[in-house]
């Protein structure tokens, strides 16, 4: 079957690129090189018209032998990079790839690693494939054509998965978030004060995020930074836990994960601009939709400085429909969501009444 049907293969300029949601099981925020996919697939509409109502010798029935779980099948279509993918993190996670298939459907290229510094997935890597049903019925071979779509139509996730997705990463996070509300309220502010002059400070910030990640490897030097310092000896003074060291990691990289500008607004907004933000998060975690409430803070209003962040809380049914019009080069639509919603959650844990 492998023979007669490659000749019915689309390749090359013919070929219609496809869309594949990648994501990461994360404890901190990583990255990924950008990724071109293309899909190969059979002309099931000519194979079936060659191969249809063609003999099989009884023989050759004979050696399929199949339980009433397993079918006869050959790939229909698979999807697969043009160059090489590179992903890195920090920390142990599961790097995978999701996609909504339908039929029969299976994905690789999953690595599970541990303090990952690079992965890289080979250029040709078979991403995701199809496959498509053979019937051999009294002797006769059958390939049913029943306009089953094909990958890269069903490879595009929609809005609302995008949503659920997104959704569950947040509500897994904002766990790991959790720690930050047992400090007490004058060290919250501390560390809140010092992280808004940290996120103005790309060198400072810098020094802090690496002996972070030496304090997760456990050991770690003393930062030239005195903000750094400052940070660091803060979580010391506290006798941070390693869930309290990791909360605090994690909402740094958060911070420094969103787009230019927003990371020092967001930190630096009034306690009661917060809390709106916070009840539209609550929301689309709850309900999967937000609503820009009617009285709003001046930084909310229709000309403030956080309209569009907490406008952009309120397109979750658009997210797929942004992809193609998009200006953040390193964070797609569902990753903003996402980061945005953390960031939300973390500052609320160290925001303080009396910061208002």
């Amino acid at each position: 079957m492998s023979r007669q049907s490659g000749g019915c293969g689309r390749a090359g300029g013919g070929v219609d690129e496809a869309r594949l949601h990648l994501r990461a099981g994360l404890d901190s925020v990583d990255s990924m090189s950008a990724v071109s996919l293309m899909s190969q697939e059979v002309d099931v509409i000519t194979l079936s018209e060659q191969l249809n109502d063609l003999k099989v010798r009884p023989n050759k029935v004979k050696r399929i032998t199949l339980n009433e779980r397993q079918h006869l099948a050959f790939v229909r279509q698979r999807v697969y990079n043009l160059a090489p993918v590179s992903f890195t993190s920090k920390a142990e996670k599961d790097v995978s790839m999701c996609g909504r298939f339908i039929e029969y459907v299976c994905l690789q290229g999953k690595a599970q690693t541990k303090h990952l510094t690079g992965y890289k997935l080979p250029e040709n890597s078979t991403i995701a494939y199809g496959l498509k049903m053979i019937h051999i019925e009294d002797g006769v071979l059958d390939i049913p054509i029943d306009h089953t779509r094909s990958l890269t139509e069903e490879i595009s996730l929609t809005s609302r998965q995008i949503l659920q997705w997104c959704v569950k990463d947040i509500t897994d996070k904002e766990v790991l978030l959790q720690p930050l509300a047992g400090l007490p309220e004058s060290t919250r502010g501390e560390l809140l004060r010092t992280l808004r002059q940290l996120l103005e400070d790309g060198d400072a910030l810098s020094q802090l995020e690496d002996t972070m990640d030496q304090c997760s490897d456990g050991a770690s030097e003393r930062p030239q930074s005195q903000l750094a310092a400052s940070f660091m000896d803060l979580l010391d003074v506290s006798q941070a836990s390693s869930a309290l060291r990791d909360a605090a990691h994690l909402l740094v990289n958060i911070m420094k994960a969103l787009p230019d500008g927003l990371p020092a607004l967001l930190s630096s907004c009034s306690l009661d601009t917060l809390e709106v933000f916070k009840h539209m998060v609550d929301s689309l975690k709850k309900d999967g939709q937000a609503q820009l409430p009617r009285a709003l803070p001046r930084p909310l209003q229709e000309d403030g400085e956080l309209r569009r962040a907490a406008y952009f809380l309120c397109l979750t049914d658009h997210l797929a429909d942004m992809r193609d019009d998009w200006e953040f080069a390193e964070l797609r639509p569902g990753d903003l969501l996402e980061v945005l919603c953390l960031a939300v959650l973390g500052l609320s844990l160290l925001q303080t009444h009396c910061e208002a």
